[in-house]
Parts: C-alpha cells; structure tokens; sequence
C-alpha cells in the first residue's frame, strides 16, 4: 500500500493520533511533486483498512486492503476530471474534459447517505479539488455543509486560491510541505537516483518531480537547449524547426524556468532552478531589462493555457524564442559575452 513519505511524518502521526475525532473534510494542499498524492491515497487506505499497523497505515492484506487495490472497494469513491480517467471509465464524448462537473458530485448523493458496507466510514477523495467547476463546487459544497455521518471527504489541490472559498472554510486544511534537501536526495538514493542534484534543481526540490524528469528520455536534450539559451544567436526559426520534435509543455517549463532565475538575478536575487549555469545567467542578467522581462514571461505564462490544443506548435515556439531573443537585441546589445 502507498505510504506517507518520509518528510510527511509529523503530519501523519498528528493526523493519526486522533483518527476517532477527524474533521469530516480534509483539504490537503502544497506544491507540485512533494508527495499529495502518496499522503492522500494512504489516508484513505488507513481509514478503510480494517487491520490497520501499529502506525495506523493500511495493513494491505485485509479484505477492505484488497478491494481497495483492486479498485472495487464499496465505501471508497474517487473523483477526477475525465481527462483523468481510464479510458474505459470516461464517456467517450467527455474523455478530453479538463473540469469535474457536476453529474460527478450528484453520482455521490446515494453513496455518502447510504449505510457503509463494512460498518466504518465511507471516503470520498477528491484529487484534483481546484479542478471542480462552478456547478460542482456549489453541490459539493452543500453536502459539506450538512455531512452525513460516517463519511469522510479528503480534497487535495496545489493552488488553494483556485478552490472555492466557501469550501476551503468547512474543510480542516493541512499544508503539507517540501522536503529540506537532504532529505530529498536521500530519498533520491533510495529509489537508486543517486547523482541527480541538477534534476533536484530543475524541479525546484520537488523529489517526485524529480524522478519523473530523470525517467524521461527528453532530458537528453536539456544541454543543447540551455546552450541556446545561454547564447541565442542562432536563428529562432530554425532553432524552433531543430526542437519540433520536443514537447511544447516542457520547452515551455524550461523557458519559464530559466526567464525566472534572470529576473531574480536582475534584482539581486539568487538563483533556483539552474545554479550549474550561473556564469550564463549571470551574464544576461547584467544586460537584461527587468521590465521588458518581465512581459516575457507574462507573455509565456499567457500562453501556458494553449499548450495542451496549441494551434501551431512550431509557430507558438518561434514566438516564444524571438521574445527571448529579443530581450537583448532591443537593447542593442550582443547576446554573447
């Protein structure tokens, strides 16, 4: 069964210390890739575990441990966006749907007033919380505010603005954090990622965020596009038609993260997600205007909404790399040291 990672104990275990009086909502929220999702799921396989260990996780060989592995446990219910879905589980009309609607929370009114199967409590987990739209939030939020017993909601987000604030307020909201990073690369070397400091960097010190990158064979052309960066002479139409085969989302990434390291510099900031190019960065950000970069990347994040139905990748790209560009050669000034 998935378990709380190591930097979530103390939470875990207050949590669990008073597993008789919970909230019944809980609203779990931090940033990307520290470890929501493992502390969800075993949330919920603790609460439905009916031989829960001496640290009240999940035992995984009970018939409730079982049921739930299998997907079919009767007093578990779990809610996504469409677009998160198995195939096989998804309208086929609604696959590409982004929201949670509505139809979701009405689908729960038998589930949460009906007698639990097993004699405990029934858990609704709820993923992607900012997720819900309007008329979703609005009927969840009645059932939050009348809760029938015996039922136990779990929401999770990374951007708590994004949910509705009448939810927010009758849900017990725990802040989970990141990891100091010792304690990131130690879990690293655990899962036989030893030597991926760089990676650490780039995801922000997100460790999960970090394993993905390291599995993911598009890191390989991580170098040729940072010396792009590093230096933009060469033509952006030609390095656009030269990344084609790249995905948008993560030259996107890139390029965000990169504009943010010289903006903190140009303020005399330290940098985050690339300290191994500091000598490049250093050197555009003594000759980069803050303002002008700033409307780039706002121009960037603008676009972040395109990226998963972009109507032109290649010329999305191009217009990002000659914004990019041209934050120097407005300026007059070579883009090479």
């Amino acid at each position: 069964m998935v378990q709380p990672l190591p930097w979530h104990q103390t939470i875990w275990q207050q949590l669990q210390s008073r597993r008789q009086q919970l909230p019944h909502a809980i609203l779990l929220h931090g940033m990307t890739g520290i470890g929501k999702a493992h502390f969800s799921e075993a949330l919920a396989a603790s609460l439905l575990c009916e031989a829960p260990h001496s640290t009240n996780g999940a035992c995984g060989h009970c018939q409730a441990c079982n049921w739930l592995s299998q997907g079919n446990h009767p007093d578990f219910r779990r809610i996504l966006p469409p677009a998160d879905m198995p195939s096989e589980d998804a309208e086929p009309a609604k696959r590409s749907g982004l929201w949670i609607g509505i139809e979701a929370i009405r689908d729960l009114t038998d589930f949460v007033q009906l007698t639990s199967h097993r004699s405990g409590v029934k858990v609704v987990l709820i993923p992607s919380a900012e997720k819900l739209n309007q008329a979703a939030a609005n009927a969840l939020l009645k059932t939050l505010e009348e809760p029938p017993a015996g039922v136990i909601f779990i929401l999770v987000c990374q951007q708590l603005g994004r949910v509705l604030p009448t939810i927010r307020s009758r849900c017990q909201k725990i802040s989970l954090p990141a990891p100091a990073r010792g304690e990131a690369l130690a879990w690293l070397a655990d899962q036989r990622l030893s030597g991926h400091e760089m990676l650490l960097d780039l995801s922000g010190g997100m460790p999960l965020l970090t394993a993905q990158y390291a599995n993911d064979e598009v890191l390989a052309s991580l170098p040729t596009v940072l010396e792009w960066f590093s230096a933009p002479r060469k033509d952006p139409v030609q390095v656009a038609q030269d990344w084609s085969k790249l995905p948008l989302s993560t030259l996107h990434d890139w390029l965000g993260k990169w504009l943010y390291d010289l903006l903190r510099l140009s303020v005399g900031g330290q940098i985050k997600y690339y300290p191994d190019k500091s000598d490049a960065l250093q050197n555009l950000a003594g000759r980069t205007d803050s303002v002008a970069l700033m409307e780039c990347m706002t121009a960037l994040q603008q676009d972040k909404r395109l990226l998963s139905h972009p109507l032109n990748q290649k010329l999305m790209l191009e217009n990002w790399l000659f914004s990019y560009r041209g934050l120097w050669q407005k300026r007059a000034v070579p883009v090479s040291s």
